[in-house]
C-alpha cells in the first residue's frame, strides 16, 4: 500500500510540474534534446559530435574589428575560466547563419596561450538548426585546466561582404559584436574602429555608443552558447571606398642580381557593389621603383605618393569602372635585390616573401611564378611548388595559392644556388651570340625563298569562340551550384529540374557552336592554333580530375581509404583542377587580346 501511495504522489507532482513549466520552455527543451540527439553520435557508431557546450568553462571575449581594403577584419581575445576540472580539444567558432549566408568568411589564425596552431580547421560547416555558419577549430592536443585556472585563445578572421555602398558618399557595415561559439560568454566587449575621415550617421542596436567618429563600442554579460548579435553602422566617407573583388591574379617575380627583383602583378578585378571608379589606389612597398600600370589596351597614368612605411600609387583608369564591370589591370615595379633575398653562403641564397605583399584586395586564386637568376638552380622550396619549369638558362618555380588576404598571406621560401662569378661569363656568351647572328646574316644575303602568304586572324570568329566558351564555363558553374543547393535542400526539386533543363539546352547549343569553330580556328595556325590546343589539353585534364574526384569520394564512402589519405588526395586533385582552370582562363584572355 505504501508503494502505491508513493507512486500516486509522484504522478501528481509530475503533473503539477508540467502545468507550472511554461509551454515555451518545454518546447525549447524538447527541441534542444532533439538537436543534441541529431548532432551527437549514437551508441556504437563512434566518431565525434559537434561541441555544443563545454562543461566547467566560461569565456570572456574582447572583440576588436576594423575595415581594411574593403574587408572586415575581426580579432578576438578569448579568456577561458575553469569553474571546475575542464578539458577542451575543439570548439565551434563562426557567425550567425541568417546574417552571414552570403558573406565570405575566411579563418586566418588561432593561438593557444601565445602558440599559433597550423591550420586547425578543415572546411566550413553550416548547421541550420542552430543558425550557425563557421568552423570546428581543433587543438593539437587537449587543453586541461584545473579549477580557477585560465587559458587565452586568440582568433583572427576576415569577412568579405559586410561593407556595402548605399549612395553618394554613404556606406553601411554590419558587424557581429561577438562570435557565434560553443562557449558560454560570461562577459564581452566590442570595439569597432572606423576608417579615417568617416562620419557616423546611424547606429543599431540602441545600446551602441561612440567616441567621436573613430570608435564604436558595446558590452554585454551572460551570453548563451551559439547566439550572436549584429551591429549596423552607417557612415559617410569623403573619398570613395574600393569594394573590388579579385577572382584571379597572376604574379611574376623575376630575380636579377644586377637590376633587382622585377614584380609584375596582373589582376582580374570586379567592381562588386561600390560606386563608379575613375581611379584605383594601391599600396606598394616603400622601396618600389620604376612603377607602371597597364590595361589590355595600353599604358595607364600613374601617380605615386611617399608615405611613412609604404608608397601609395594612384592609377587613372581609361574609363570609369561601374558596378558589376570587370577590369584586367597589370602593375609592374622593381624592388632592390636585398628586399626579399638573403645570402646564406658563397653561392647560396634564400628568397623569402609573403603571397600578400603589395596586395590591396582579397584574391580568390593566385598563380605565383618565381623566375630564378640566369644560371641559378633550385635547392629547396617551402611549400612544395605546384609547377617547375625551365627556359633559356633559367629555372621557374610556380605556386597555386588561394584565397590570399592582404596582410595575411602564406609565407614562401625558395632556396637556390647562384655563382657570383656568373656575370663574368656574359662577354663569352655575347661573343657566341654575335657569331651566330653573323652566320644568319650571311645566310640571309642569299636569295630569299618565296614568302608564304600570311593567314589573317578571323577576329569575329575568335570573339564568338571566346564568348561562347566563357558562357559555357559560367553555365557549368551555375549547374554545379544548383546541384549543391538541391543537395542542401535550399531549392525545391521542381525548381532544380526547370532551371537545369534550361541550362542543359543552352549548353548543348554552345557545345555545338564551339565544336564548329574549333576546326576553323585550328586552321589559322600560329598562336591561335597553339592556344586552341592548350584549351583542349586543359579541358581533358579537368575531365580527368572530375573522374578521379568522383572515384575518390566512392572509395572514401566505402572506407577503402583513410581520412588522411582522402584529404591528401583531395588537395592534390584540387591543385590539378586549379592549374587546369588557370590555363583555360589564360588561353581565353590571350585569344581576346589577339583581336582587341
Amino acid at each position: 500500500m505504501g508503494v502505491r501511495a508513493a507512486l500516486a504522489l509522484l504522478a501528481v507532482l509530475l503533473f503539477l510540474q508540467a502545468l507550472v513549466l511554461p509551454a515555451g520552455q518545454m518546447s525549447m527543451a524538447i527541441q534542444h534534446d532533439q538537436l543534441r540527439a541529431k548532432l551527437s553520435p549514437t551508441a556504437g557508431q563512434g566518431g565525434w559530435s559537434f561541441p555544443l557546450r563545454h562543461a566547467n568553462l566560461t569565456a570572456v571575449v574582447e572583440r576588436e574589428a576594423h575595415i581594411d581594403y574593403g574587408l572586415l577584419i575581426v580579432e578576438d581575445r578569448i579568456t577561458l575560466n575553469a569553474t571546475g576540472k575542464a578539458e577542451l580539444d575543439r570548439f565551434l567558432y563562426g557567425v550567425p547563419l541568417s546574417w552571414g549566408e552570403d558573406v565570405g568568411l575566411e579563418f586566418l589564425f588561432l593561438s593557444v596561450n601565445g602558440t599559433e596552431l597550423a591550420e586547425p580547421w578543415e572546411k566550413e560547416i553550416r548547421i541550420g538548426d542552430l543558425g550557425f555558419r563557421g568552423f570546428v577549430l581543433n587543438l593539437t592536443g587537449p587543453l586541461e585546466l584545473e579549477e580557477n585556472q585560465t587559458a587565452t585563445l586568440t582568433v583572427e578572421a576576415v569577412l568579405r561582404g559586410p561593407l556595402s555602398f548605399l549612395a553618394a558618399d554613404r556606406y553601411e557595415v554590419q558587424v557581429p559584436m561577438y562570435p557565434c561559439t560553443s562557449f558560454f560568454i560570461s562577459n564581452m566587449s566590442f570595439k569597432f574602429r572606423l576608417p579615417r575621415g568617416a562620419l557616423i550617421s546611424a547606429l543599431e542596436p540602441g545600446g551602441l555608443e561612440k567616441e567621436d567618429n573613430k570608435l564604436v563600442y558595446y558590452s554585454k554579460a551572460n551570453i548563451t552558447e551559439l547566439t550572436s548579435e549584429v551591429a549596423t553602422i552607417k557612415f559617410r566617407m569623403p573619398e570613395p571606398m574600393f569594394l573590388l573583388d579579385c577572382p584571379f591574379a597572376e604574379r611574376t617575380v623575376e630575380l636579377d642580381p644586377l637590376v633587382g627583383i622585377r614584380v609584375s602583378d596582373r589582376y582580374e578585378l570586379v567592381n562588386r557593389a561600390g560606386p563608379s571608379l575613375e581611379k584605383i589606389k594601391l599600396v606598394l612597398p616603400k622601396e618600389a621603383r620604376h612603377i607602371s600600370a597597364r590595361d589590355p589596351i595600353g599604358d595607364l597614368k600613374v601617380r605615386t605618393k611617399e608615405k611613412k612605411s609604404h608608397k601609395e600609387v594612384t592609377v587613372s583608369l581609361r574609363s570609369s569602372l561601374g558596378k558589376g564591370q570587370n577590369l584586367s589591370l597589370t602593375v609592374s615595379y622593381v624592388l632592390p635585390w636585398s628586399s626579399w633575398t638573403e645570402k646564406k653562403g658563397i653561392s647560396d641564397f634564400v628568397l623569402a616573401l609573403r603571397s600578400s605583399d603589395g596586395l590591396c584586395w582579397t584574391v580568390d586564386k593566385m598563380s605565383l611564378r618565381i623566375v630564378l637568376p640566369l644560371g641559378a638552380s633550385l635547392k629547396t622550396s617551402s611549400p612544395r611548388p605546384d609547377e617547375l619549369g625551365k627556359s633559356f638558362l633559367r629555372q621557374e618555380v610556380g605556386f597555386i595559392l588561394g584565397p590570399v588576404v592582404p596582410g595575411y598571406g602564406q609565407s614562401i621560401k625558395v632556396e637556390f644556388s647562384y655563382s657570383p662569378f656568373w656575370p663574368s661569363f656574359w662577354p663569352t656568351l655575347w661573343a657566341s651570340i654575335a657569331g651566330l647572328v653573323a652566320c644568319f646574316i650571311i645566310k640571309a644575303v642569299g636569295p630569299a625563298g618565296p614568302a608564304l602568304p600570311a593567314v589573317p586572324i578571323p577576329a569575329d570568329k575568335v570573339l564568338r569562340f571566346v564568348e561562347a566558351y566563357e558562357r559555357r564555363m559560367r553555365l557549368r558553374n551555375e549547374l554545379s551550384a544548383l546541384r549543391e543547393a538541391l543537395r542542401e535542400r535550399k531549392i525545391s526539386r521542381r525548381k532544380f529540374k526547370t532551371r537545369s533543363k534550361a541550362i542543359g539546352d543552352e549548353l548543348a547549343k554552345l557545345d555545338k557552336e564551339i565544336s564548329a569553330l574549333v576546326p576553323e580556328l585550328r586552321e589559322v595556325g600560329g598562336l591561335v592554333s597553339e592556344l586552341i590546343r592548350d584549351l583542349e589539353v586543359a579541358e581533358s585534364e579537368l575531365d580527368s580530375v572530375e573522374r578521379d574526384m568522383r572515384s575518390l569520394e566512392v572509395r572514401y564512402r566505402r572506407k577503402e581509404i583513410g581520412s588522411e589519405a582522402y584529404r591528401r588526395l583531395l588537395r592534390e586533385y584540387r591543385r590539378r583542377e586549379d592549374r587546369a582552370r588557370t590555363a583555360i582562363r589564360e588561353a581565353l584572355l590571350r585569344l581576346r587580346e589577339l583581336v582587341s
